[in-house]
């Protein structure tokens, strides 16, 4: 799959250069979020019982890992590992779940001559900043936006303020991200040397808080501090500005509409109330571990 990927990236890029459109062309490549540490791909195709139509079907024998009649997968811990010093994997909003490499390849003069290729930048940004910074290359602006009191998901006759715009004449939710050209266009130093605590070039303020929600776990950033909601499990106690943030957390969820619990520090569901959410453990990890085709467990 991976050798796929780089050659047809390849035929892409060669493909821009024969037609000269490379150095107009933005070119963005990212990795999914974190490395998959459960087999919930697995029980739509295998059903419950995947340690007994492993076992019968496939080979996993060493030798044969990575063959057509092979069925294995990394695991909790091998995931883990695959996102060190990172913590935890996919599904969870921690930097193990969230933090991905991102290649970048602008048009020519479209960043400041300080952005030099293979050069490594490490200001904080979100998958919600490609849509603004492409729309700003491509020199079409937006609506400006507006608060407005919309009903809320719980249908009660409750409403919460929403940043809004129009679009052909409807009210839509407005962009939440922020272009990349104000930063990557200034003749300020790349804040790759620059120092740890230097915000004055970042593309989102130390100021604003930025959320995320997956599967009753959350997250919200502002600035250099972050919290995250896990299970008991996964989670551990917060620094002095817990309070600030969750407050920031609750606007959040308001404003983006999340079904959450009452406050930020709901406890959200449990084991036994989302057992499709839950990440597996090292015991289902074995089922495929040795496995040889035809020997099914008792």
């Amino acid at each position: 799959m991976v050798d796929t990927i780089d050659v047809n990236v390849g035929r892409v890029v060669e493909y821009l250069k024969k037609t000269g459109e490379y150095d107009n062309t933005f070119i963005l490549f990212m990795s999914d979020n974190g490395a998959e540490g459960a087999a919930l791909e697995a029980i739509p195709v295998m059903g419950a019982n995947i340690k007994q139509t492993i076992h019968k079907y496939y080979d996993n024998s060493h030798d044969n890992i990575g063959a057509w009649n092979s069925f294995a997968w990394l695991g909790p811990l091998w995931a883990q590992a695959s996102t060190a010093p990172s913590r935890l994997f996919k599904g969870f909003p921690s930097e193990g779940g969230i933090l991905v490499p991102c290649i970048v390849k602008p048009p020519v003069s479209a960043f400041s001559s300080n952005f030099q290729p293979g050069t490594f930048n490490r200001s904080f940004s979100t998958v919600m900043d490609f849509a603004p910074t492409f729309l700003e290359l491509a020199g079409i602006s937006l609506p400006p936006d507006v608060d407005r009191a919309m009903p809320t998901p719980l249908n009660d006759g409750t409403t919460a303020t929403r940043r809004m715009t129009t679009f052909r004449g409807r009210d839509v939710y407005a962009m939440r991200g922020q272009s990349w050209l104000p930063y990557f266009s200034s003749p300020s130093p790349s804040l790759s040397t620059a120092s740890d605590t230097d915000h004055a070039w970042a593309i989102h303020s130390e100021s604003e808080a930025v959320g995320w929600e997956l599967f009753a776990r959350g997250a919200l950033r502002k600035g250099d501090w972050k919290i995250v909601h896990l299970d008991r499990r996964n989670g551990g106690a917060g620094p002095e500005k817990l309070k600030e943030l969750l407050a920031h957390w609750d606007e959040y969820v308001v404003e983006c509409g999340i079904v959450w619990g009452e406050t930020a520090a709901a406890a959200g569901h449990t084991h036994d109330e989302a057992p499709g959410q839950w990440d597996d453990d090292t015991e289902l990890q074995r089922t495929w571990m040795g496995a040889r085709g035809g020997e099914t467990p008792v």
